[in-house]
């Protein structure tokens, strides 16, 4: 050993220091291999090798010869443990620290299967903290650290909106959460009159049919005004209408009403049709009525239904 030595160095171990700095080293507490330092309050630490706790691998120790960082011999690093089950396996919180500006933001860069890197996870800026996607060159998905609002694409949308999926392939986007029904809420107005006798058999009313195509379960709400007129025949008692709501057609639900001859009514109906993935047809079929009837198409008042369609 040498204090203070400024000479050639020789094999084994040196400390030059021009102060009281030392170097002890003393037989450890049980039989290991490594070195042990102590200071005058005797506190130890040190290295250790091939511990039986950890067989071929490296302890360091500190504060009272407790272990706190482990080496194994298959090159995982524990940090707080000396189990490690990765090849970096910390206890408790770390931190990352910003290497000073803003290239050099605080987080972690991580490669694909190539080991080119492909995205960065860590602060944007000083107030928001995101993911990076190196292909695309930008801030894809980040969240504000002072309000907790969330961006995508580098907008964090407007008051009410909700980030919507566009599908496989697509970026989400901030849309209003009543945009897709807005988006598929579809109103069918009958285009001409329909005349009907006692002798006509059942006819889909024209132009109040409905197709649509979902990708899950979903709920149909139908809403349908029909303007209704039995024809004023003096001799014919007041009648009655009556209409089917079909699926694909396939009977549904039957909505029907009494008529007043010579005046015009008005048939409300709201009905829930469930359906599952797939494309369907919604219409609707007058039936055989008991005396002669309009059902119309024109004018102030054509007969008319309202389709909204809501997934599940």
């Amino acid at each position: 050993m040498a204090s203070g030595y400024a000479g050639g160095y020789l094999y084994g171990i040196t400390l030059e220091a021009e102060g009281n700095s030392y170097i002890n080293t003393i037989a450890p507490p049980q039989t290991l291999n490594g070195i042990v330092f102590r200071r005058s309050d005797t506190t130890e630490a040190g290295f250790v090798y091939d511990s039986p706790a950890t067989p071929n691998g490296i302890q360091f120790r500190t504060d009272s010869y407790h272990s706190r960082v482990l080496l194994t011999d298959i090159g995982y690093l524990g940090i707080g443990n000396i189990n490690p089950g990765y090849i970096l396996d910390v206890n408790s919180r770390m931190r990352i620290r910003n290497g000073g500006d803003i290239f050099n933001t605080a987080g972690i860069w991580f490669n694909n299967n190539a080991n080119i890197e492909a995205a960065f996870m860590g602060m944007q800026d000083n107030t928001h903290i995101g993911f990076w996607g190196q292909a695309a060159s930008s801030w894809k998905f980040a969240m504000n650290t002072a309000t907790g609002a969330l961006s995508i694409n580098g907008v964090e949308g407007t008051p009410n909106n909700a980030l919507t999926s566009m599908g496989p392939g697509n970026s989400p986007e901030w849309r209003p959460p009543t945009k897709f029904l807005y988006d598929n809420t579809q109103m069918k107005t009958q285009t001409a009159d329909l005349n009907m006798t006692s002798s006509t058999p059942a006819l889909i009313i024209p132009n109040l049919s409905f197709t649509f195509t979902v990708t899950g379960n979903a709920k149909v709400i139908v809403s349908s005004s029909l303007c209704v007129i039995q024809l004023n025949n003096l001799i014919a008692p007041n009648g009655s209408i009556s209409v089917d709501l079909q699926l694909n057609g396939g009977f549904v639900t039957r909505m029907s009403e009494d008529l007043d001859k010579g005046n015009v009514i008005i048939l409300r109906n709201e009905f829930i049709v469930s359906v599952p993935a797939g494309t369907h047809t919604i219409r609707l079929v007058a039936n055989t009525p008991p005396q002669d009837l309009i059902i119309y198409g024109s004018g102030a008042f054509p007969s008319n239904v309202i389709f909204k369609v809501i997934p599940e």
